[in-house]
C-alpha cells in the first residue's frame, strides 16, 4: 500500500477502536452501526447512555465513540486521520480540500456531557487566515438549537458548512482547493499540543 493510500485510509489503531465501538453498541442496542452519519444519532444515546459509567470504563468506550465518528466525518468530507502520539484526544482528522481539523474525541465528550467542558476539546481548527472571516460567517449562519449542536450529526452538519464555505471561496478567488495531506496538518497539530502543555 502507498503511503498516499495510507494516509486516506483508517490507520489501525482507529480501526480498533472502531471495531469495539462497533460491538459494544450492537451488544447494547442490537443495532449495527455501517459507518454511515445516519447512524450517528444511535452513537449520541450510546454517549448519553455512557456519561453514568465508571470513569475507567467511560474513557474507553469514549474513545472508541469518537474514533467511529472521526471515520465516519473522514469519509463524509474527505480527509485523514493525524495520529499524534499515543493518547486518542490528540488524534484529529484533517480535511483533505480546505485546512480544517476536528477533535472528534473531544466531540463526543461534549456530546455525552451535553455542554462545553474543561475535560473535552470538541473544537474544530482553520487556517489563522481564515479564522475570523469563519466566526463572522457563523454569527450569520441559522443558529442551531443547543439539543442539536450537542449531538454527532450537529457537529457534522457544522464542520460540513464551515468545510463548504472555505472551499466556495477558494473556488471564488479562482484557485482550485489544495489537497491537504497528514503531514501539513502534523506541524500544526503538534505545535498547538505543546502550547498546550507548556
Amino acid at each position: 500500500m502507498s503511503h498516499a493510500d495510507h494516509e486516506s485510509s483508517m490507520p489501525g489503531p482507529v480501526g480498533d477502536l472502531v471495531d469495539a465501538l462497533v460491538d459494544a453498541v450492537d451488544e447494547a442496542y442490537n443495532f449495527e452501526l455501517d459507518m454511515t452519519p445516519e447512524t450517528l444519532p444511535v452513537l449520541d444515546q450510546y454517549l448519553r447512555d455512557l456519561a453514568d459509567t465508571p470513569l475507567a470504563v467511560r474513557q474507553h468506550k469514549l474513545a472508541a465513540a469518537g474514533a467511529y465518528f472521526g471515520e465516519v466525518l473522514r469519509r463524509a468530507l474527505v480527509g485523514r486521520w493525524v495520529l499524534v502520539g499515543n493518547d486518542v484526544a490528540a488524534w484529529r482528522v484533517g480535511l483533505s480540500r480546505c485546512f480544517l481539523h476536528v477533535n472528534p474525541m473531544g466531540m463526543a465528550g461534549e456530546v455525552m456531557v451535553g455542554t462545553e467542558s474543561d475535560l473535552y476539546d470538541g473544537s474544530f481548527t482553520v487556517a489563522d487566515r481564515a479564522h475570523d472571516e469563519v466566526s463572522e460567517m457563523l454569527s450569520h449562519a441559522v443558529p442551531m438549537p443547543e439539543n442539536l449542536y450537542y449531538s454527532l450529526s450537529g457537529r457534522l452538519e457544522t464542520v460540513q458548512l464551515v468545510a463548504d464555505w472555505l472551499i466556495a471561496r477558494t473556488l471564488q478567488d479562482g484557485e482550485e482547493p489544495p489537497n491537504y495531506s497528514g503531514d501539513d496538518y502534523r506541524a500544526v497539530i503538534e505545535a498547538e499540543a505543546a502550547g498546550e502543555q507548556g
